[in-house]
């Protein structure tokens, strides 16, 4: 015995407008603020600069359909990571701009609306590397034969800002 086909009629309408209830669903555009965002600041080469402060946490009001939004506060809690000009010394970051440029966002279907703050003071210090000698230290010990030190040199990274104020002559003690 078959069911009338009316009954199929009634299922597939069922079908479909469930379908359409889910994909409205998803593509409704909402407005919504992530709170505690994190961002990230790094420099191409970062292995020869510091960065102060490196990371900072934002608040991004964003506006997408509600997959995208969902997508950019994973995205947001993991940390975004926002290039910055490879320049010593203090620089301001525009966050309203870089993250309105951030191509994961974008990608995401999202549009930036503020980020709080918007505008981020940061401080790029170079890494430098230099050669210096060991120099043996045992205070109220008197060696009975002579010390050898090995290696006589050591390869040293600091910020270019304490190798300015360290004296020229620069020894490792050990």
């Amino acid at each position: 015995m078959n069911p009338p086909r009316e009954i199929w009629t009634y299922v597939i309408v069922t079908l479909v407008t469930v379908l359409i209830w889910f994909w409205a669903a998803a593509e409704t555009r909402e407005t919504k603020t992530i709170y505690a965002a994190s961002v990230r600041f790094s420099v191409p080469g970062e292995a020869d600069w510091i960065i102060a402060p490196q990371d900072r946490a934002v608040a991004i009001n964003i506006t997408g359909a509600k997959l995208g939004i969902q997508s950019a506060e994973s995205l947001a809690r993991t940390g975004i990571a926002v290039e910055v000009r490879p320049v010593e010394g203090p620089q301001t970051v525009d966050l309203n701009q870089a993250l309105a440029q951030y191509e994961t966002l974008r990608d995401a279907g999202v549009t930036i609306n503020t980020v709080e703050p918007s505008l981020v003071d940061i401080t790029l210090d170079r890494l430098e590397r230099l050669t210096a000698p060991v120099k043996a230290v045992l205070p109220g010990v008197t060696p009975q034969d002579e010390i050898i030190i090995d290696p006589p040199e050591v390869q040293v990274t600091m910020p270019k800002s304490l190798r300015q104020r360290a004296p020229r002559d620069l020894a490792v003690e050990a």
